[in-house]
């Protein structure tokens, strides 16, 4: 059984590297370098956002941890002038992440051409499955695209749920807004849309997400 199929949803934060942690969940006197390592072995993925982008580097990551954790890449290309330009230096950092890379989040403003979101997809999906992160009402012809390349979207509510096609399912969800129950109902709704085709991943954010919470689902995970 491989790391990714031995977890029916893959339950982590979007990034690991919070202020508040230090206190919270990493030892006092681990250094800086053992902090994703460390989180690796008590949270199977992790979400990268910008800011581990900018400072951290791909090879670094991989010397420090072994099979965990698995990453989720976030592409920040909302502000971005010319999307398939911007996004090429997060794609060579895929690369070298190879499989451990399960999932590639295109965070995308809904005035993005059709012509240019089908290439971005096209892109992506060498590489890992993607979904998309779009702000707003998203226009018809971009659903469309998102539906011929069995793309789906980022659901960033617990009681949002999306026409899922594609193979990657994924919630991000402000830690704040969730408790057992609406966790239970999301952790329910994920798993409505488990096959061997589809990776769930559920990642909590917030400044700091809330480590408590990530921890109770793990445990409702094991009851379900």
């Amino acid at each position: 059984m491989t790391m990714l199929s031995s977890h029916r949803i893959l339950i982590g934060a979007s990034g690991w590297q919070h202020n508040h942690w230090h206190e919270q969940f990493y030892p006092e006197d681990l250094p800086e370098d053992w902090q994703l390592a460390y989180y690796g072995n008590e949270f199977p993925v992790v979400l990268i956002r910008e800011q581990e982008w900018r400072q951290g580097e791909v090879e670094n990551w991989l010397d420090e941890t072994d099979d965990l954790p698995l990453f989720v890449c976030e592409l920040p290309l909302r502000d971005s002038d010319n999307v398939l330009l911007a996004a090429e230096p997060y794609l060579e950092k895929i690369r070298l992440l190879s499989k451990r890379c399960i999932g590639i989040v295109c965070q995308l403003a809904n005035t993005i051409s059709a012509d240019t979101l089908s290439a971005l997809l096209n892109n992506c999906n060498e590489l890992a499955p993607s979904c998309v992160d779009m702000e707003g009402d998203i226009p018809e012809s971009l659903q469309a695209v998102l539906q011929t390349h069995s793309v789906n979207t980022v659901w960033k509510e617990a009681s949002e749920t999306s026409n899922v096609t594609g193979a990657l399912v994924l919630a991000n969800i402000h830690s704040d807004e969730l408790d057992l129950k609406i966790l239970r109902q999301l952790m329910d709704q994920l798993l409505s849309y488990d096959n061997k085709e589809r990776t769930l991943v559920l990642i909590m954010s917030g400044e700091p997400p809330n480590l408590e919470m990530m921890k109770q689902a793990k445990v409702l995970l094991e009851l379900l």
